[in-house]
């Protein structure tokens, strides 16, 4: 029994190290999910419709145009 309390004052020693945190890294999180939430908008109402023509079809041919649309495709460096 006692191998079974140490085993669980170790398990909460570890849990409070891992729920511990700073709230200033907290707020940056945050502020970096409302950022990408903003971007994921944007894409998605003015770059992703040009590529809904892509997702028609399942044939060999729609899957070729698919992958030749992409192929070619370079990502723009972060700013």
């Amino acid at each position: 029994m006692a191998s079974c309390w140490i085993s669980s004052a170790s398990f909460f020693e570890q849990l409070e190290k891992a729920l511990a945190f700073d709230s200033d890294e907290v707020n940056a999180v945050i502020k970096n999910v409302e950022v990408l939430e903003r971007l994921f908008a944007t894409l998605m109402t003015q770059t992703a419709p040009q590529y809904l023509p892509l997702t028609q079809g399942f044939d060999d041919k729609a899957k070729e145009a698919a992958i030749e649309t992409f192929a070619s495709y370079r990502p723009q460096a972060s700013r």
